[in-house]
């Protein structure tokens, strides 16, 4: 498939076709994951203080939440602007 495209439409096929949005998909994976290892051990820091470690109480539900919460917000505020911008240039 893709030997076809580079047969069709030359090697510069493979830049503004192939790496733009493997690039653009990767920042904002990058910025989904970093934003959701960061905000997690700040969520459960909050919430585990008023845990002790030798209970046998489960978890708050909540921590993983925050952080995805704020994963998404931070994957929407990188992504929204790399989609307009494609949209764009099209």
């Amino acid at each position: 498939m893709v030997s076809n495209a580079v047969k069709q439409r030359g090697w510069s096929f493979l830049p503004r076709y192939v790496l733009q949005p493997m690039l653009a998909n990767w920042l904002v994976g990058f910025t989904l994951f970093t934003t959701y290892t960061a905000v997690l051990p700040a969520a459960y820091g909050r919430a585990s203080s008023q845990y002790s470690i030798s209970s046998r109480e489960a978890l708050p539900w909540y921590p993983p939440f925050v952080a995805g919460a704020a994963a998404g917000l931070a994957q929407s505020a990188v992504a929204t602007p790399l989609d307009s911008l494609r949209m764009r240039f099209e």
